[in-house]
């Protein structure tokens, strides 16, 4: 019983982290297709770069409750 907590536990974690990172990843790449036009200016692809992982950090902060009641109902009853 406690490797299979202990496995759900793990895999919601990474779960988490790997949805998280696939948005700042989107957020990179939308980054380099803005510096690839010659008429935007680095302070504002830095600024829109930003804006996005904020977004990104927002949207999985609405997450992590949820994530917590999965958490505790996989865990055993003390």
């Amino acid at each position: 019983m406690g490797i299979n907590v202990y496995l759900c536990d793990f895999s919601e974690l990474e779960e988490f982290q790997q949805r998280l990172q696939r948005c700042m990843l989107t957020c990179q790449d939308k980054a380099k297709d803005l510096m690839s036009n010659k008429n935007q200016q680095q302070a504002e692809v830095e600024k829109q770069f930003a804006d996005c992982m904020c977004e990104c950090s927002a949207e999985h902060l609405k997450l992590i409750p949820l994530m917590k009641m999965r958490l505790e109902a996989a865990m055993p009853q003390v």
